[in-house]
This record gives C-alpha cells, structure tokens and sequence, in this order.
C-alpha cells in the first residue's frame, strides 16, 4: 500500500483510507462551493476578493501536506485503538513548515502560515511551544514532497481553474536535512511564525492593520474549517461502499455535493400588504445599524427577516437572552421555513428540532459514543441561514473563547445581527454586549436592536456612536391593551379573586418575583380551582428536560393552552421567566411590583397584539410585604449604592388604560442615569487577541486580566449557582454522563455551604463527578425542585 492516505474510516471488520490526493480533491471541491456562495455577499471593505481566492486555495490545497511524512502514514494505518498512546506529529506543523506561500502580500503570506499551523488546534500564544515533536527529514521524503507538490498544484488547477503561487522551502528542507531529528524546536517556531520574536515582528509590521488581519483570518479559517470537516464526512458516510482496505479516491463530486443554502432561501411566508408603517420602514432601511422600538406581538421579528432580505446577507444570526428564548425563537422561525433554521447555547449539543421544526426534542444519539451531528457544528459555526444563539455564544466567538470560535466570526461577517429583547440585561452585560456590537459595526456587520421597552438612553447612545437608524411603531405606541390596576396589597391575599376569575373562564397569568413566592402562590391556588380549571407552574427550578423538550414539555402545553384561539380558562402561576419565553396572551394579570421593564413585558402577555382593553384585559399589580416590611427581591437589596427601580415606578405608575407610549415614557425617567460610558472588557480582549493571545478564561477571577464571564458582575449583584441533579433522575446518568445538562438546575452555591447534608457528589461510572451534585430534594414535573426546605432570600433567580 504505497499510496499516500489522508483519512481512515473504522467499518465492521477493519478500515478504509481515503488518499491524501482523493481528501484534498474533495476539500477543493467543498471549498470552492463555499467561496461561490461567499462571492455574492463580499463586500469592497473586506479587501480583494482575487488575494483572498489566492489564499484560501492555498490552504485548501496544503492544508494536509504534513500528512506525507513517515511517521503520520504509519501512524494512520496502525491498528492500534484510537486511545493507546503512541508518538504524534502534527501534520499542519509539519504543513506549515514545509510550505511557503508567496501571494503577492507579506500579511496575506501570514496569514496563510498561521491558518495552515491552527486548522486542528486553536491559535494562541502557547501553540507547539512544549512537546515539539519532528519528524526525521530523509533526502527520499524532501523528493516525495516535492512530487506531491507538482501533484497537488495540477491538482488545484483541474479542481479550482487556480495556478498555486506556493513553493517548497528549500533551504529550510536543505536545513532539516542536514540537522535532522535534532533541529531546533525554537527555530521552528520562527519558521512558522508562532515565536515570541515573530509575534513581536508580526505586531511591529502590521500594527496598523490589525483589523485586516483578523477579518481576513477569521474567514479564510472558517472556509478551510467546514470544507475539511463536510469532505470529511462525506467520505465517512460513504466508508462502507469501498472492501476492507481500499484507498479511495475523491468522492464528494460522485457523491452529489449539496450546495450550500443560504439566507435568501428562507420562506418569510407572509403576505406584503399587511404589513404595519414600522414593518415597510425596516424592510427599506440601507442602514448599517438600526434601533427598533415597538411593542409586544406587533412582529418586530418579521420586521427583522424583512430587513435581512433587504441587505441580501448569507445568513441572520438572532440572539437573545437566555436558553428558553433561543428555543422559542428557533420554533417560531421554523415554522416558517422548516429545514432552514439552527440554534445553539449551551445545551444545544442534546438538543434538536423535529423534522417540522414544530418541537424540540432530546438529541437520540448513542449515550454510549456522544456522537454529534452535522447540524449541532453546523450551528455552533452559524452557518447555517438562520442561527438563534445566546447573547453569550455570540461574544465568546468575538474573544475566542471556545475553540472554534474563529469558525464562528469567520461566518458573522457576512451576516446580518438581530438583539431580541435587547432591555434584558443588567449595566455590566449590556456594556459587553455594546462592545461586541461596536467591533461588528467596524468590520460592517447589519445589526438590528429590537425590544418593546428600549430604554430611550440606550437608543441614544447608538446613535451617537453607531449612527443607528431608530424605527419606533408610532401607531402601536398608542395602543392600549390594558387596563392597569395598583393595590397595595401582598400578592398572596387576592387567591380568592383569582379563583374567582378563573371559575368564569378567563385565562390568567400570575406573576411572582422569586420562585418561593411563585411556589407558595401554586400550592394555595391549586387546591382551591379543584381541578376544575387547568393550572400551571413554570419558573427556573424544572429542568430544561421537562421545561422545554418535546409535546409534553411545560413549554408546549402553555403554548397550546395560552393561544388567543383556545377558548378553555387556565391559570399561569409564573416568575419573571415568562416575560420574555413565552408567546402566550392572558385574560388577566395579577403580578408583584417590579420595575417599569419587566412589567412591560409581563403586560405584554395580555391581550396580545390588541388595540385596546375593551374586552375587560386587566393588569392588577400588588406591593410584596414580607411581614411589615415591603418585599423588593431580587430587585433592590437596600445598598447605599443602589437605586430602587421599584419605589421609581411604583411613584409613576398610573392606573386605568395604560398605552405603550407612557410605559416607555416611564422606562426613560428611570433609567435616565444608566452607566453605559465605563469601558467593557470585550473590545479590550478581541484586540489582545488579533491573531496570537492568551486563552480567554471562563473560570477564575476577576484579576485575572483573561477572565471574562458576560454574566459575572463586579458591581455585587451576581449569586453563584452550582448545577444539581434531582436525585429522581440521577440513576439514569450512573454509567454515562451523556445529556446531563438537560437534566440539571441550576440552585444558589449558598444552599451547599448552608445545608451541605442535603447534597452529595454525583456519582457517574463508579467516580464522584467533580462540581455536580445529586439534590436531596422533592421534584416532580408538576411542581418542580420544591424549595419549602431551603432559604428563600437566597432564591431569587426567575
């Protein structure tokens, strides 16, 4: 078997190959289909489209040359199983060294080495600084490499119609020769570029085009990245069509290449004439960045997919606050257009859409093997026309956070942003969340900020800094439809009325501020409706499991049951985790004070899209009280540093038909004062990191100058929490750990240094799981993780 291979498939008896010629042949012909996919969308600022062609071809074609060495085709054709140890040599180390790109532009050649170093293995500072493992430099292997040059080069001239630039670095392979096994770990680094002296060169030499470098990095990365992985899997679902043995030859051409989809096939599915005066405005907008403010269930979504069509990008990627928004977004938008949408967050690898897009289900691969499929990477890249991530996903990828994040900025550039529910996050989150906004807005990336509660401070600030075009829904901002009602009087005091109401057929919401209060609330109300009426509890203690998967999850039965067209009463007892989950619409509101957003939100899940309150639509809002005193959790904790939102908008809140105009009047008065000036941390780390830098951490402290967590607050206002398995189901993870996550939540880290008898370690394969632990608890999918044992001024998440 002389035959140079590139790939090896395990199939039942033994294994198949694929020949280094055939696997570069098949990642040219993936790869060019991704470029012509690209070429319609690139725009004059990211520079020459012909340099960038050049550059990505190179990689395309050189980007597996290292594989030719000895000791990597032993290697690959050993039997030995995946997990036994043997010497490795990196073959894009040895790619990189052996292959010097001359494209016409010394950062281009950069870039072309560096991409070639980090196709397997993320670039940072610390790359191939220890273990600098070398291959012996043999006279026959300099000839072999370079008669798998002239064939590579013809090669990508059939495949690409491109005539390579590159060549061998002789007088580096005249060096090796003469050192052998014994070069230099030190002078390969300068070879590579990957030293300390080369990133000081790198910085000296192209300071003043740091943006260029990482843009044209990040997308020659990512077109290198998915050509290499979809050849991959191409020859890996064909392995069984070759006899045990064989070497193939390309496959993908015979195979039927898919092209690749985007943007401009999804289905927006809508008739044109009825769209409202804010909708046509930002279907026409050209602009770069656009505010939108408009109230709840007046479609600013369907605004959004109208202006994505308008900028004609390759793919729109939404982001919202939390995992339970991203799900409802990815269903919402597939029923529009099955087969076109993906989301991710940080339990997408268990999770997926039905073959309707109509549910999300639990990801059925094999516990035993953790297999992930093609669309789980394919969302975590966003490349896929439609991608619903988190807020979170979107800044690691800025600041490289995972390792393919890359990948994941490489696709962001020619795509179209969209900030749903933009009022949701504390200052410091929404100062990072400004900071990636701002490196998007330089490399000319659409972005849309949308929310019915947009804070008039935060508009304003966009438009200073990014010139947004704002878009209001003037004639929804008069609407009306509900009727508010403020008694200062303990939630808990008014079940009465509530069964009342329900007895008579309405549908209601009841809102509480901290999962106890929404836990008591559930357990008083229950017994009194008898079963005569359907009731619900939904807040943060279910595990996304029972929350969110499949027909019979919380999430799809409060759809079905809270529709406008389902006649039927029920009840709602809730926590702020509805405001902004749930595309349900209520009768009637009972809820605790909160500040003036968050009950924007909680209104807007009353009479839904409606003119008016004419049908009897109420919002009643009730004072909390804990003994004598009022109750302001989580909202207020009584610092000296704090304002207290609640008291503001209790003193401005009117009563009787409320319209979206004087709620966002009110919004303005109390968050006049937001700190939206004081520096974030992400541009600060995408700026360290242009091409060499530090491994951002996600765990530490905040000294650590690469700690960043978007959600961690200096400020005092985060509560740790640690992940917890209800003891009912953590028998099923005894052997594998495989979807843990959808069955874990999420409680304060003051529980276990408070009632430490009430946890213990996981134990999984016979070992205690380090940082999960088993809840001694109750839990049912009806009430959930019941807390009545616990301290509830510690319980404050929704």
């Amino acid at each position: 078997m002389d035959q140079l291979v590139a790939k090896k498939v395990e199939v039942a008896g033994g294994f198949v190959y694929q020949s280094l010629e055939g696997h570069v042949a098949d990642v040219l012909v993936v790869g060019c289909e991704i470029l012509k996919s690209l070429r319609p969308f690139w725009d004059g600022r990211w520079g020459s489209w012909e340099q960038f062609h050049a550059l990505t071809l190179t990689l395309l074609t050189y980007h597996d040359f290292g594989k030719l060495t000895p000791e990597f085709q032993s290697r690959l054709r050993s039997s030995l199983d995946s997990g036994q140890t043997r010497s490795v040599v990196s073959h894009a180390l040895c790619s990189a060294l052996w292959v010097e790109p001359h494209l016409g532009d010394d950062l281009t050649d950069w870039v072309c080495t560096l991409s070639i170093v980090s196709h397997h293995s993320p670039l940072h500072k610390g790359l191939f600084s220890t273990h600098l493992n070398l291959p012996k430099v043999r006279r026959s292997e300099v000839e072999r490499a370079n008669a798998t040059f002239s064939m590579l080069a013809d090669l990508c001239k059939r495949q690409a119609d491109f005539a390579l630039a590159a060549a061998l670095r002789q007088s580096e392979l005249d060096y090796l020769l003469a050192r052998g096994s014994e070069a230099s770990p030190y002078h390969v680094r300068d070879i590579v570029k990957l030293s300390g002296a080369e990133q000081v060169n790198f910085l000296e030499r192209f300071g003043d085009r740091l943006k260029e470098a990482r843009q044209m990095y990040a997308m020659a990365h990512m077109v290198l990245k998915q050509a290499d992985e979809r050849a991959s899997g191409i020859f890996q679902s064909s392995a069984r069509d070759f006899p045990l043995g064989a070497v193939s030859g390309p496959v993908a051409e015979s195979k039927g290449l898919k092209k690749t989809v985007t943007f401009e096939a999804y289905n927006l599915n809508k008739r044109v004439g009825s769209l409202y005066h804010f909708q046509v405005q930002l279907r026409n907008t050209a602009s770069l960045f656009t505010v939108v403010r408009a109230p709840c269930g007046r479609g600013k979504t369907f605004g959004a997919l109208l202006c994505a069509k308008n900028h004609n990008r390759q793919r729109l990627v939404f982001c919202l606050p939390t995992q339970i928004t991203s799900n409802a977004m990815a269903k919402e938008l597939s029923r529009r257009s099955p087969g076109h949408v993906g989301f991710f967050h940080g339990l997408r690898r268990y999770l997926q859409l039905d073959e309707t897009g109509q549910e999300i289900r639990e990801n059925q691969l094999p516990r035993q093997t953790g297999v992930i499929d093609d669309d789980f990477r394919s969302d975590l890249f966003y490349s896929s026309p439609v991608v619903v991530s988190t807020v979170d996903h979107l800044v690691y990828s800025l600041i490289r956070a995972y390792p393919q994040a890359d990948v994941a900025l490489g696709n962001l550039l020619s795509s179209i942003v969209v900030y749903d529910e933009i009022h949701a996050y504390e200052p410091y989150t929404q100062r990072q969340l400004l900071g990636a906004m701002r490196i998007l807005y330089e490399y000319g990336v659409p972005q849309i900020l949308m929310s019915a509660t947009l804070p008039k401070i935060l508009a304003d600030h966009c438009r200073r800094e990014f010139s947004a075009n704002l878009i209001v829904d003037t004639e929804g901002m008069d609407f009306s439809p509900v009727e508010v009602e403020r008694r200062d009087i303990d939630l808990l005091l008014h079940l009465d009325e509530m069964v009342e109401l329900a007895l008579k057929g309405k549908k209601m919401l009841v809102v509480a501020n901290t999962v106890a209060r929404s836990q008591e609330v559930f357990r008083l109300l229950a017994p009194r409706l008898d079963g005569k009426c359907p009731i619900h509890l939904f807040n943060s203690l279910f595990t996304p499991h029972d929350r969110s998967t499949g027909k019979e999850s919380k999430e799809s039965v409060l759809l079905k049951l809270f529709h406008k067209d389902t006649p039927c009463p029920a009840v709602l007892v809730a926590t702020q985790s509805v405001e902004m989950s749930l595309d349900i619409s209520a009768d009637v509101l009972f809820t605790d004070w909160a500040p003036m957003d968050a009950l924007a939100q909680r209104f807007g899940r009353v009479n839904r899209g409606a003119r008016d309150c004419g049908c009897g639509a109420r919002a009643v809002v009730c004072s909390a009280w804990k003994g004598d005193a009022p109750y302001y959790l989580p909202y207020f904790f009584g610092r000296d540093d704090e304002e207290n939102l609640i008291d503001q908008t209790w003193k401005l809140l009117p009563e009787g038909p409320l319209t979206h105009r004087k709620t966002v009047e009110i919004i303005d008065e109390i968050y006049a004062d937001m700190d939206l000036e004081r520096g974030d941390k992400v541009t600060q780390l995408f700026r360290e990191s242009t091409l060499y830098g530090e491994r951002v951490n996600l765990m530490g402290r905040e000294e650590d100058s690469h700690f960043f967590n978007i959600r961690h607050d200096p400020e005092g206002r985060h509560f740790a929490t640690i992940p917890v398995v209800p003891t009912c189901y953590a028998d099923r993870f005894r052997s594998s750990l495989f979807g843990v996550e959808l069955y874990t939540i999420r409680v304060p880290l003051y529980w276990l240094n408070t009632y430490a008898g009430r946890f213990s370690q996981l134990i999984s394969q016979g070992e205690e799981v380090s940082g999960l632990y088993e809840i001694e608890a109750s839990y049912d999918k009806v009430h959930g993780l019941r807390i009545d044992r616990f301290d509830e001024g510690h319980t404050l998440f929704g």
